[in-house]
């Protein structure tokens, strides 16, 4: 090969057009013209400097072209001054000399920098140069953020979370539970929330994983929030929380959400009827829905598409949740229901139908009571359509309204004990549904230890209506409201209907 004409061809398959094009030399180094090889050393030289401050890794950490070649055993001609000068660093007056001493010599060797060297020698240095300028843009990362290795010190938990304990009224408004229930709860869940500890770090307690999943079901917060008060990186955050939801459900809802037996079916009827003045009554059902991120959304926050959850529930008189159902919104949500399927399979363990109160006949099924959004069926009543009703249907929507006002009141203590539903969840539909889900848990578990403040059920705040395909109709449910309403205006009437 020619010393002093270099081809395209002649180099090896590596892309180094595109280095050469982005050199501060304003005219791009082209090897396809004819180029001697210390006027390439110049240009080497000029685009090494150029990127020296682009490097961001430590000098001791990388080796020099002249290392790699010295161990590739090339001879090097110790320079005549005190201090060993790099070859690489050599100013451009001492090159320019170098290429001029070529031109008179016409040698075939060249000599680069005290290095003798061919010209196919000269490519692979330019080679190795290439790999020594791309091992400099590697960054190091840090196995920690350095405000993430002070949680032991400044995280919230570790800071506070004794003071809560020991005001009992800080310790409620925090976690929106006593302290004898946040035990027994940690009590349930402690051996399934520890992790084992590694050489390399120690794992987060359970009762940090626990704490930490509470308050962000609790506040609605973000998780960058929580990621500065309790320095735990955000990645781990989501994960804790995805992970402790899921143990919350998968725990307590055997105990905390069965599906009612006959007897249990009995007892809430008859609680229906003494509370809320409605007969074989088994549940309000009622609907909220909750928007959440897209799966095939895109990453950017302007092109983020938003879908809808709908959570549907029924509920005793006193505002536990007996049967509760996680899909996502359309026209037919109820149909395509666990609750729908449950009831059309005739799997709810439904007590056998019987007459009304004060009444011998006829024999009237149990059901449950809905507003307009919820079809008409022989086990759910929907109020009758249209304005300015008199009569007995104007009492019979009235009564069932006053029924069905036990499901607004706990959608009401629902959403302000968990601010989580009050906004939109940023998460995508897997994780919002695991979130629902503990809320649904610990709603009736923390109720039926803590019982539930009055005003919480007058107003929900942040949640959107259910709004279903209530239209279809059957000539036997239709029946079966005819007569609950001929009732309500007779042998149930109560004294202040009319008023």
């Amino acid at each position: 090969m020619d010393n002093q004409h270099l081809t395209y061809e002649s180099i090896p398959d590596v892309d180094i057009k595109e280095e050469l094009v982005e050199s501060d030399d304003e005219t791009p180094w082209n090897i396809d013209t004819e180029c001697s090889v210390e006027e390439s050393a110049i240009k080497r030289q000029r685009l090494n400097s150029s990127n020296e401050e682009e490097s961001c890794m430590d000098e001791e950490e990388l080796q020099s072209p002249e290392t790699i070649f010295v161990q590739m055993g090339y001879e090097t001609e110790e320079s005549n001054s005190e201090e060993e000068m790099d070859p690489l660093a050599q100013d451009d007056e001492n090159l320019i000399g170098d290429v001029a001493e070529e031109k008179k010599t016409k040698k075939g060797n060249s000599s680069y920098g005290g290095c003798h060297v061919e010209a196919d020698e000269v490519i692979a240095m330019y080679m190795l140069w290439q790999i020594f300028k791309k091992r400099q843009k590697i960054k190091k990362r840090e196995w920690v953020q350095p405000a993430m290795s002070e949680r032991y010190k400044c995280g919230i938990f570790h800071l506070h979370f004794k003071d809560l304990v020991n005001n009992s009224e800080k310790f409620f408004n925090y976690f929106r539970m006593n302290l004898t229930t946040f035990n027994e709860l940690y009590g349930l869940l402690e051996e399934s929330l520890r992790f084992q500890n590694t050489n390399m770090r120690c794992a987060i307690s359970a009762k940090e994983r626990l704490v930490v999943t509470l308050r962000y079901l609790a506040s609605g917060c973000k998780l960058t929030e929580l990621h500065n008060s309790f320095r735990i990186g955000i990645s781990t955050l989501r994960s804790i929380i995805k992970d402790t939801c899921k143990k919350i459900w998968n725990i307590l809802q055997p105990t905390m959400l069965p599906v009612p037996t006959v007897e249990k079916w009995k007892e809430i009827a008859e609680l229906f009827w003494k509370r809320g003045n409605f007969p074989n009554c088994i549940g309000a059902i009622d609907g909220r829905c909750f928007q959440t991120v897209s799966p095939n959304s895109c990453t950017s926050r302007r092109k983020k598409t938003w879908t809808s959850l709908v959570l549907l529930a029924v509920c005793d008189t006193d505002y536990c949740f007996t049967l509760v159902d996680i899909g996502k919104k359309n026209s037919d949500v109820f149909e395509e229901s666990s609750i729908s399927n449950l009831i059309s399979s005739n799997s709810l363990n439904l007590p056998p139908p019987c007459p009304l109160p004060n009444t011998s006949s006829p024999n009237l099924p149990f059901l449950m009571v809905g507003d307009e959004a919820f079809p008409l069926s022989r086990n759910v009543m929907r109020p009758y359509g249209g304005k300015n009703l008199k009569g007995e249907k104007s009492v019979f929507n009235y009564r069932l309204t006053r029924a069905q006002r036990f499901i607004e009141c706990s959608f009401g203590i629902f959403s302000n004990k968990w601010h989580i539903v009050q906004r939109p969840f940023n998460v995508h539909e897997d994780f919002a549904t695991d979130i629902i889900k503990a809320c649904v848990i610990l709603h009736n578990f923390v109720i039926t230890r803590d019982g539930f403040l009055f005003e919480d059920t007058l107003t929900q705040v942040g949640l959107i209506d259910f709004v279903g395909n209530g239209n279809q109709r059957s000539r036997n449910a239709a029946k079966i409201r005819d007569h609950l309403a001929k009732y309500f205006v007779g042998t149930g009437s109560v004294p202040w209907q009319m008023s």
